[in-house]
C-alpha cells in the first residue's frame, strides 16, 4: 500500500515503551566503506556521515534484528538536521547502503525493502511519500524516537519523548528488518542514546501466549496499577514483574526537555 494511502492511527503512549527491558546494540557497516575517509565512520554509538566531503548518499545499519516477534525501541540524538536528506528507519538486508554519486531519500525513496522518515518531515515507501510531520528544526538539538512492533507490523516515531503517531503499518513481518539511518549532509552526526527491547540479545526465541497478553494488556491501559482490582492476584504479580524488568527512571530517560521544532 503506497504511503499517501495510510492513515496516522491514534498516538502511542510512552507507557508501552515502560514495559520493555534495556538492549544494547551498536550501528554496523562493511569495514571497507567505514572509515574517516569513507562516505560513513562509526565510532561506538556514533555515525559521522561524509566527514570530509559529501559526495552522495550513505547508510548504515544497526546490529538489531527486528522479527515478527519483537518490540524494540531506540532514539537518536541528532544535534542539527540539515541537507538534501537525513532519515530514521529500517530496512532489510538487502536495501543498498550507498549511492556515491546521488542525494536521495533512500530508505523507502528508490526501493521496497526499507521504508523511513527525513527531516523534512516525509514518509517513504515502496518509492512513494507523503507527509507526516512539520520539517524539523535546521539548528536545535532533537531525539527521534523509533518503535517497532513487529506483532502489528508497524513502525511510529517519537520526538523528544512526545509521540508523532504511527507511519507505516502492515509490514512484511516474514522478513527481518534492521534500525537503519542515512544522510546527504556533510559531517551530519547521528548518535544512538536509548534502546529498548522485548527480546534481548537479538533472540528469535517467540513470547508465550502469557506474555503476549500481558504486553497487549499493558499496551491499552495508561495506569497499570488500576488492574490490581480487575486481574486475580497471581496475574497481577505477573504484571508487576514485567514493569519491574524496566529501570525505575525508564520514563525520564525517554524524554528530553529541549523542544526540538
Amino acid at each position: 500500500m503506497a504511503v499517501s494511502e495510510c492513515e496516522v492511527h491514534p498516538k502511542i503512549s510512552l507507557n508501552v515503551i515502560k514495559t520493555l527491558q534495556a538492549d544494547n546494540w551498536t550501528w554496523h557497516r562493511d569495514p571497507y566503506v567505514c572509515s574517516f575517509t569513507s562516505d560513513a565512520y562509526i565510532e561506538g554509538n556514533m555515525v559521522i556521515f561524509h566527514p570530509t566531503f559529501s559526495f552522495g548518499t550513505a547508510a548504515v545499519r544497526g546490529a538489531k534484528r527486528l522479527t515478527k516477534y519483537t518490540r524494540a525501541y531506540w532514539e537518536i540524538l541528532v544535534p542539527h538536521s540539515y541537507g538534501t536528506s537525513m532519515m530514521f528507519g529500517i530496512g532489510t538486508i538487502k536495501t543498498k547502503m550507498r549511492y556515491p554519486i546521488s542525494f536521495e531519500d533512500i530508505l523507502g525513496g528508490n526501493n521496497d525493502t526499507s521504508m523511513g522518515l527525513n527531516h523534512r518531515g516525509m514518509i517513504f515507501r515502496n518509492q512513494c511519500s507523503s507527509r507526516f510531520i512539520p520539517a524539523l528544526s535546521e539548528h536545535d538539538l532533537g531525539i527521534i524516537g523509533l518503535y517497532w512492533n513487529g506483532f502489528e507490523g508497524t513502525l511510529s516515531y517519537f520526538l523528544n519523548g512526545k509521540p508523532l503517531g504511527t507511519a507505516f503499518y502492515n509490514i512484511d513481518t516474514s522478513e527481518t528488518y534492521y534500525p537503519m539511518i542515512s544522510s546527504t549532509a556533510q559531517k551530519s552526526q547521528f548518535t544512538l542514546v536509548h534502546m529498548y527491547s522485548n527480546l534481548i540479545n537479538d533472540s528469535e526465541t517467540p513470547p508465550t501466549l502469557f506474555d503476549f497478553c500481558i504486553s497487549k494488556i499493558l499496551d491499552n491501559y495508561e495506569n497499570p496499577e488500576a488492574l490490581k482490582d480487575v486481574f486475580p492476584v497471581s496475574i497481577f504479580v505477573k504484571i508487576s514483574e514485567k514493569l519491574s524488568q524496566r529501570p525505575e527512571n525508564s520514563y525520564q530517560s525517554l524524554t528530553c526537555k529541549k523542544d526540538f521544532r
